[in-house]
């Protein structure tokens, strides 16, 4: 039996309420409590089938602090079994490095933050850089600047820059070319909303997801969801 606890505001009285997900003989089910004068009380046990996001739509708050709004299906593409991941909080000196080569930044004029993680997107052991950059020099009406670097050699090698990104990112479990499958979610700038299928053509991963293949309906995505974080509470990394 595994689980997921999260902390969330459900009845909007400004309390957080605790809500565990636990999966039992391949069940899903639901359990709510609510703290009142020092004890915990259950406010409702239920068996969902869907995303926690089908049955409440706000921020979700986990015990590592991590604030973010899960996906809700669209499309009848399941989505589910995403696990969620905010990104590192520990600045990397080296990222800012080739940050500041590939997109030619000034740290000192450009008011830049990046938030990231290491995602090892071909399985050899050693991870690859996904970074996320925002700011009014790198951001749109469609999204933000992105990258994926690989570590070679003690240093940084850009593998793919990316724009017209938004948060959070999804790292598929299928692969293509070696390499894991990466789904955007395209909106803004007069685009309607979809989620672009990005594949690794041997090379590199095309770099502008609004152009990309539509994930198709029925589609069960399982992988994870990195830079994660509400980027309006969590100001990320200062370039």
């Amino acid at each position: 039996m595994w689980s997921n606890r999260y902390m969330v505001d459900l009845d909007g009285d400004g309390y957080l309420e605790l809500v565990d997900i636990y999966n039992l003989q391949g069940e899903r089910y639901f359990i709510i409590l609510k703290y009142y004068y020092s004890h915990w009380y259950i406010v409702d046990i239920f068996k969902e089938e869907n995303d926690i996001s089908s049955y409440f739509d706000c921020e979700i708050i986990r015990d590592d602090k991590c604030r973010y709004k899960p996906f809700v299906n669209q499309d009848e593409i399941d989505l589910s079994s995403i696990e969620y991941i905010c990104s590192e909080t520990q600045r990397d000196i080296k990222l800012e490095k080739a940050l500041i080569k590939e997109f030619n930044l000034d740290r000192y004029k450009d008011n830049i933050r990046y938030y990231y993680n290491k995602i090892d997107l071909d399985e050899d052991g050693i991870p690859e850089i996904f970074v996320y950059l925002v700011g009014s020099l790198v951001c749109g009406t469609g999204g933000c600047s992105a990258a994926i670097f690989k570590q070679e050699n003690g240093k940084y090698k850009l593998l793919t820059r990316f724009s017209l990104v938004n948060n959070p990112v999804i790292i598929s479990n299928s692969k293509t070319n070696g390499y894991k499958d990466i789904i955007m979610n395209v909106y803004g700038g007069g685009i309607k909303e979809f989620f672009a299928l990005i594949k690794y053509d041997g090379i590199t991963y095309p770099s502008n997801p609004s152009i990309q293949t539509k994930l198709e309906s029925d589609t069960k995505v399982d992988g994870i969801a990195i830079v994660a974080d509400d980027i309006a509470k969590n100001l990320g990394i200062e370039l």
